[in-house]
């Protein structure tokens, strides 16, 4: 790394900015000569605390946030490409940050390519005065016919933006303070309420977009949310300060930000003239034959042709009594999906067969191998929309060609017919280190270990099934419903062993109740009550007998650690001559010369 590639005289450049502004592209090569790091393990993302060089001049002000550990080091050489920054007044006296959003790594030469760099401090750069728009400097680079260049904010000059485009969402992060952001309502959502160990309480979010098409989640709680409420109407285009930034969280959310913005009690929502620079929606389409390659519970956007649509229905779940509506949408990689509307949305749909439409937000669900949508209260429906891929969906909807359509219904994760050893099952458990979805197992298996004790079961909601927190009132924190009587549910741990190996494996809910026979209540009594003799009834009714059991290898992650466990999602006891069956095709599978003989 030659010394003439990097930025000199960038730093200065910077701290000449209009800090009105509050993000700019620029292309600065600088060299980092102090570096800090901040685990937040409850995030699991990394601060980096930078020191940059530019050979002429050096300033500390730099922030850099990543997930990924050991990114940077001391003397690396790091191109720039966006810088955000994060202007707070105390009293009479302004801190900046420079927050930095796009960077690259360039290599490292091993050496400070320049001690006598002068230390330039943004606060006081800034407080005295110093800033101008429009500046000069030369990129030192000898193989660059780049002579002295002209650098202007991007945003400046722009046509037909508001005046105060407000602080751009893409540039927030847990350190950003006191800003102010000007977006359009791309979706309300309705008012909740929860009840928890802190008692009852209200929320409602809202999705929000700026004037660069970047997307986040609102949230607002309390008596807040009651205030803001009916000040916020979806479509129009809003001033809101008075938020603070916190990370995501992302089995709650349908934006794919790592942040969410809450409300203080200070928040101040103004309406603005809709001057049409803020766009409705931000969409990122995905071609429904590209679904078959995604993980399960990614967000997506697709859009399609309405092929069929059925009635609604009411299903029986865990979460209780739900609406549910099912659609087939297709698109032009000529492959089809099935969509669920669930709950309210199963009742708001306002389309039908032959329209097109956006589905926003949705979810991947995978069942047995199919690739399934799921379209939630959080999800957002366009229904024949005014955008250029439209016209090219409408030519090839309307060719004239007869068209079959592949469906997203793959291979079977696993074979319910096959059985596999136990070590087999234990062996997929071991080999992924995140949460990918592993195949199911089929094992002949005993129970060769259960103690009874009161973990073996906890107190659950009735509609839910979540854990009850309040041993008082029986409300559920989860879903609000106020249970009449207690109600318990199994969550047992047990010992299983095949002919290769032994292993611990967890039972939940039916599955337990049809193990041992009677309602997990009745067995709460039995292991409060200390009734011993039908305990071991218990237990000599389920050990030591051979059972086919479906497990499923499940690896997550708790307290930055890894979490590998089996869990039984079913299970029957072996018929002697279905057994006998088995294990004769078995045998007729061996070669010939290995085969035992059959007598007649």
């Amino acid at each position: 790394m030659n010394s003439n590639k990097i930025s000199q005289g960038a730093i200065k450049t910077l701290l000449k900015f209009n800090f009105d502004e509050k993000t700019f592209n620029v292309d600065f090569n600088l060299q980092i000569i102090s570096l800090k790091n901040v685990e937040q393990p409850e995030n699991k993302q990394i601060t980096y605390q930078m020191g940059l060089s530019d050979n002429e001049n050096q300033c500390r002000h730099f922030i850099y946030q990543t997930q990924k550990k050991d990114e940077f080091k001391i003397y690396d050489m790091i191109k720039i490409k966006k810088i955000c920054v994060s202007v707070k007044k105390r009293d009479e006296k302004t801190n900046i940050v420079f927050l930095l959003n796009s960077v690259t790594l360039l290599g490292n030469p091993g050496k400070m390519l320049y001690e006598g760099a002068t230390n330039l401090n943004s606060d006081a750069f800034y407080n005295k005065g110093n800033t101008e728009q429009e500046f000069n400097f030369s990129m030192s680079n000898t193989n660059s016919n780049v002579g002295n260049n002209k650098f202007n904010n991007t945003n400046n000059g722009a046509k037909n933006e508001p005046k105060n485009k407000g602080f751009p969402l893409s540039a927030l992060s847990t350190f950003s303070k006191d800003f102010t952001i000007v977006v359009r309502i791309s979706k309300k959502n309705t008012m909740k309420t929860y009840n928890n160990a802190k008692g009852p309480g209200n929320l409602f979010s809202f999705l929000v977009i700026d004037s660069d098409g970047y997307e986040m989640e609102v949230l607002s709680f309390g008596q807040t949310a009651t205030n803001i409420y009916p000040l916020i109407e979806e479509g129009k285009v809003y001033q809101i300060e008075g938020t603070y930034v916190k990370i995501a969280g992302k089995k709650f959310t349908s934006v794919k930000s790592d942040y969410t913005l809450h409300c203080s009690d200070q928040v101040k929502v103004v309406e603005l003239k809709d001057d049409s620079t803020i766009k409705n929606y931000s969409f990122s389409f995905t071609k429904i034959a590209d679904i078959k390659n995604l993980a399960s519970d990614s967000l997506i956007d697709i859009f399609g042709k309405v092929m069929e649509l059925g009635e609604k229905t009411c299903l029986q779940t865990k979460f209780g009594n739900q609406d549910l509506r099912k659609a087939i949408v297709a698109d032009d990689s000529n492959t089809q999906i099935e969509v669920s509307f669930w709950r309210d949305s199963a009742s708001k749909i306002n389309f039908d067969v032959n329209d097109y439409v956006v589905l926003k937000a949705v979810k991947v669900n995978e069942f047995n191998g199919s690739k399934k949508l799921n379209f939630s209260d959080l999800s957002i429906l366009v229904v024949n929309p005014a955008i250029p891929e439209k016209v090219e969906l409408e030519l090839f909807f309307n060719s004239g060609e007869e068209r079959k359509f592949n469906s997203l219904v793959g291979e079977k994760n696993y074979d319910i017919e096959k059985i596999n050893f136990l070590g087999k099952a234990i062996d997929a458990l071991y080999s992924y280190s995140d949460d990918t979805k592993l195949p199911l197992f089929k094992v002949k298996a005993s129970i060769i270990h259960l103690f009874h004790s009161e973990k073996n079961f906890y107190h659950a909601c009735k509609e839910c099934k979540k854990k009850i927190l309040d041993e008082k009132t029986y409300m559920c924190g989860s879903c609000g419903k106020k249970n009449s009587e207690p109600n318990f549910v199994y969550i047992l741990n047990m010992r299983v062993r095949d002919a290769t190996t032994e292993f611990y494996v967890d039972m939940f809910g039916d599955v337990g109740e049809k193990l041992f026979g009677i309602p997990c209540n009745d067995y709460r009594n039995y292991v409060m009550n200390q009734d011993y003799v039908k305990l071991d009834s218990l237990t000599n009714k389920v050990c030591y007998k051979e059972m086919l059991m479906v497990v499923s290898p499940k690896v997550h992650m708790f307290n930055q650690e890894i979490k590998r466990k089996l869990t039984v999602l079913r299970f029957e006891n072996v018929e002697q001559a279905a057994e006998i069956k088995r294990i004769f095709n078995i045998l007729d599978l061996l070669p010939n010369d290995t085969k035992i003989r059959k007598k007649n």
